[in-house]
């Protein structure tokens, strides 16, 4: 039987059914989103026209302040703080102008609400809920008091221009201008005092009105409605929640880890980028849509053909592609980028896309490179210091030979030799000496390095290890005629330290401070005691450094270029000295200046006192040579 013909009611189809369920309540939905935005919006424009007279009061003060300074002293710089500060009123009284005029004119009172020093985004606002309700009852007291504020302020403007035309713009006024300013600006007080409180008493109203429609909105909410919306519903929101929080975790992973999302539409060859993968390629950080050929162009140009083949065969035999390319960024830094994507189906009439994810591993390369330099080097360094030692090994044996044969040639007077034969043994004996320093300190270096230096710590007193010292560069002092000064304090000063390392850290730095004095110059030792340590200072009136020779100054094979080159010396010395200090828990730094000498300052931990303190030690501040 034909439907027209029958008794029964059509049975409501499903779009039909959805309207009936969820219109209403979308309607009263809608009502309350649209009350609570239209809320919002109101409440901070009668926000920003409270912070609008705050800065109205800032201005009328200072402008009062500044008038009153000029009439007083005259100085025409007052009077122009007084002009400058009436800018922001006469800005909003501009804009109040603009807004009361038929028909309104927004560009005016835009430009008068910025010119009072109104932040941008709330100048919107303000024009709305002026135009709503600015001559309505609820602004009506707010208005009125504005508008004398500005009666006043022109008021105030009349007294100074009076001032200026009787009196002048630089000298003194009476009494009673002083006192009409005063008047004024109490006057001005009390109609702020009274805008202020017709804004909050027009912002209360408001809220009232505001929070009276809410509440009603919200009632029609409740009924027969909202329960069969909410049961017919509530199968697809849970559906469309797991959804939803799927793809939120999936965006916070993403986010997270700094990933970027690309979809490569293939039969388009077009790619589809989200910000983050924009921005690895270098494009502006948002997302955007782009030719598979224009994306290649920001790919290194040694890259772009194997990556190209690598995205080819992973489109051809569908496995998940996962390769690595550098991406040129515009400032012309190279990124390395991952890229991991598989091909398949988005939608069933949509065709294959490559979908897939893009990660920033820069560092990872970078890191990596390093590795790999930082082993080569330390095999490298490993390499040399084997070489250093053995080539030191097998020099030593023929050059104690050489030294050996020419001491005997320099004892032996029976040989006949000339006075220039003698004189040439002489030379052998010192370049061998040079030589085998050489060596000794390139095996110092190694057995350093290596860490088989052994350290056998005891409590010693400082004075008599550096005494002990100076017989052994007394050559070098008076091949320079240095004067070394022993400024020690009579007090014994415990140190603990090896003797044996001790004793060859201040022997190399005392004759430093003779090779590198000037002839006739002077070294002197002093010591002090900190609470934990013993701070010694070995100072020089020699050539002095260049901070960029400090810098360098406790490398290997680095020495101070300034006039060094006659020096003898390997660069080794220092970094020998500064190793040592440091495995005894002891420092060394250096301050210097070119041509005014260099200070070496040492730091060693202190020692147990003895159970018998030892009281014969040498006066302070004396001169040892």
């Amino acid at each position: 039987m034909p439907d027209h013909l029958t008794d029964q009611p059509h049975a409501p189809t499903e779009p039909h059914l959805r309207l009936m369920v969820l219109g209403p309540p979308l309607l009263v939905l809608a009502l309350l989103c649209g009350l609570g935005v239209g809320s919002l919006h109101m409440m901070a424009a009668v926000r920003a026209y409270v912070t609008g007279e705050s800065l109205w009061s800032k201005a009328r003060s200072d402008a009062v302040m500044a008038l009153d300074a000029h009439v007083q002293s005259g100085e025409p710089q007052a009077f122009a703080r007084f002009e400058a500060a009436l800018q922001v009123n006469d800005g909003d009284r501009r804009a109040r102008e603009a807004l009361l005029r038929d028909p309104v004119d927004v560009a005016a009172a835009r430009a008068g609400f910025l010119a009072g020093g109104n932040r941008a985004s709330d100048i919107d606002g303000m024009i709305g809920l002026f135009r709503l309700f600015g001559q309505s009852w609820i602004f009506r007291d707010a208005l009125q008091a504005w508008v004398a504020g500005d009666r006043l302020l022109a008021e105030l403007r009349a007294v100074a221009a009076q001032h200026r035309a009787a009196h002048g713009p630089s000298t003194h006024a009476p009494a009673d201008t002083r006192a009409r300013i005063r008047d004024i600006n109490q006057r001005l007080l009390a109609q702020e005092k009274q805008f202020i409180g017709s804004l909050n008493e027009a912002a209360h109203t408001t809220e009232n009105i505001l929070q009276a429609c809410l509440l009603a909105a919200t009632l029609l909410m409740s009924g027969a409605y909202t329960w069969v919306a909410l049961r017919t519903l509530q199968r697809r929101q849970r559906d469309a929640q797991a959804m939803h929080q799927a793809r939120e975790r999936w965006d916070l992973a993403v986010r997270s880890s700094g990933l970027g999302r690309f979809d490569l539409d293939i039969d388009n060859q077009r790619y589809t980028l989200d910000a983050r993968a924009a921005e690895l390629h270098g494009l502006a950080p948002h997302a955007l849509s782009l030719d598979r050929d224009a994306l290649r162009q920001r790919i290194h140009p040694d890259d772009r053909d194997a990556t190209r083949r690598q995205l080819d065969d992973a489109i051809l035999h569908g496995h998940i592609a996962t390769l690595r390319y550098r991406v040129v960024q515009p400032d012309g830094r190279v990124r390395h980028v991952e890229n991991t994507g598989r091909v398949g189906l988005t939608h069933p009439h949509r065709g294959l896309h490559l979908m897939g994810v893009l990660r920033d591993v820069t560092d990872e390369v970078a890191q990596a490179q390093a590795e790999v330099q930082r082993d080569a080097a330390e095999r490298v360094a490993t390499s040399q210091r084997a070489f250093l030692s053995r080539l030191s090994h097998e020099l030593r044996t023929p050059l104690n030979a050489i030294l050996g044969f020419a001491q005997l040639l320099d004892l032996d007077r029976s040989s006949g030799m000339s006075a220039p034969q003698h004189q040439q043994v002489q030379w052998i004996l010192r370049a061998g000496q040079q030589l085998l320093a050489l060596v000794e300190d390139v095996l110092d270096l190694s057995k350093v390095e290596a860490g088989e230096v052994s350290m056998r710590p005891q409590t010693l007193v400082l004075q008599q290890v550096v005494r002990d010292c100076l017989p052994l560069v007394e050559a070098m002092r008076a091949e320079r005629h240095v004067h070394i000064v022993d400024a020690l304090p009579t007090a014994p000063l415990l140190v603990t330290a090896d003797p044996q390392r001790l004793q060859q850290v201040f022997i190399n730095l005392l004759s430093n401070g003779c090779k590198y004095n000037r002839d006739g110059g002077q070294l002197s030792v002093s010591a002090r005691e900190e609470p934990d340590a013993i701070v010694i200072d070995l100072c020089d009136t020699g050539l002095g450094m260049t901070a960029a020779e400090q810098a360098e100054l406790f490398q290997p094979f680095k020495r101070p270029t300034q006039g060094s080159a006659h020096i003898e010396g390997t660069g080794l010395g220092l970094y020998i000295v500064r190793q040592l200090l440091q495995r005894m828990h002891g420092s060394v730094t250096v301050h210097s200046e070119a041509g005014q000498g260099s200070c070496f300052t040492l730091r060693l931990p202190r020692g147990d006192a003895p159970r018998k303190a030892h009281t014969d030690t040498e006066p302070a501040s004396q001169a040892l040579v």
